[in-house]
Parts: structure tokens; C-alpha cells; sequence
């Protein structure tokens, strides 16, 4: 990644509501995540109790994150529509199943205006 998309990257984060932390401050909250501590690595199983196998979650930060190649051309213009995308979809209520009812015979009726704000709604869950 560029010097750039970092800079981008932290702060389309920050936009989000996330908190960046330093590696060392990751550490101090959740410990190492190289290895499980050695009195856990020796430690017998339980009679019957099934083995579990060790999973790595990744981290929020990692999940949330878009992906953004060193190469891509018009990745700024990507993040822009998707930003401009989830700010619109934003603006419009989801519906009550009750509003749904509604909207569903004003359909049937030929009304359609309501067939659009289905339309509008149903944007939010895509």
C-alpha cells in the first residue's frame, strides 16, 4: 500500500467509529496472540470432553478494512461511490412489516409511488 491509501485507510476507520491502536497497545489489552501460553499447551483434556482446534478470528479492524491493491486505478473514486451509495441508503427508514403490507397492496393497486418507496427501502437490506 501506498503512503496514500493508509492515510486513506485510517481514515475512512476513523469515519467508521473505530479506534486505531499501536501493535503494543493490541498487546497490553489481549496479550500475545503468537502461541497459546505453555500452561494451557500442556494441560490434559477433560474425559469426555471433545478436543477443540485452536481458531483465529481476525481482528476487527482487519474485517472491517476495505481492500485497496497498491495498483488498483480509480480506488478512489470506488470508495467515493461506495461512501456516496451507503450515505443515501442511510437516509431512508427500514419498514414495519405493517408498512410493508400496506406498500405491497397499493402495488397491486397500480400505485407507483409506493412501488418505489418499496423499492428505496428494500436498497437498505442489498
Amino acid at each position: 500500500m501506498t503512503r496514500t491509501q493508509v492515510e486513506e485507510l485510517n481514515s475512512w476507520l476513523t469515519d467508521q467509529g473505530i479506534d486505531l491502536i499501536s501493535q503494543e497497545e493490541s498487546d497490553l489489552r489481549v496479550g500475545p496472540t503468537d502461541d497459546a501460553p505453555a500452561s494451557l499447551e500442556s494441560a490434559a483434556p477433560v474425559e469426555g470432553e471433545p478436543e477443540l482446534e485452536e481458531t483465529r478470528i481476525p481482528t476487527p479492524a482487519a474485517a472491517a478494512a476495505p481492500a485497496i491493491g497498491a495498483g488498483e486505478v480509480g480506488s478512489d473514486a470506488n470508495l467515493d461511490s461506495l461512501r456516496l451509495y451507503l450515505r443515501s441508503i442511510g437516509q431512508v427508514d427500514l419498514l414495519t412489516a405493517q408498512q410493508e403490507v400496506e406498500l405491497a397492496k397499493r402495488i397491486e393497486r397500480g400505485d407507483m409511488e409506493a412501488k418505489r418507496q418499496m423499492v428505496e427501502a428494500n436498497l437498505r437490506l442489498v
